[in-house]
């Protein structure tokens, strides 16, 4: 399934080519395998409070949301072999390309909006 995510206060697209991961296996693998992500990719595991890195070649940025999509954390540029602190308030994640949140001025009580496109 693609997703669109916009951040609803401004309606600013940061990925139009997201992939959903929901169930224990499509998380499990997240982006293991994969040699980097392009301009709007990434990958929304549900539900998750806590990233690692480990077997990846490249760094990526992680926001961490609530069931209401605000984002209640932020890990900018992670690396290879790195475990992410847990976000007790977390239901989900975001993994983007590094950069992402900069780029994208990304702030801790953000509300991002997830639509659905098939």
């Amino acid at each position: 399934m693609n997703l669109e995510i916009v951040i609803a206060k401004e309606g600013q697209v940061i990925g139009n080519r997201i992939r959903l991961a929901v169930t224990f296996w499509q998380r499990l693998k997240g982006l293991l395998g994969t040699k980097s992500l392009a301009e709007g990719q990434g990958l929304l595991l549900r539900p998750c409070s806590q990233v690692h890195t480990w077997l990846m070649g490249y760094t990526i940025d992680v926001v961490f949301l609530d069931e209401y999509n605000r984002i209640v954390g932020l890990e900018q540029n992670m690396k290879a072999g790195q475990v992410s602190p847990k976000y007790h308030k977390s239901w989900q994640v975001l993994e983007l390309p590094s950069g992402s949140v900069e780029k994208y001025n990304l702030r801790r009580g953000d509300f991002l909006e997830i639509l659905y496109s098939s």
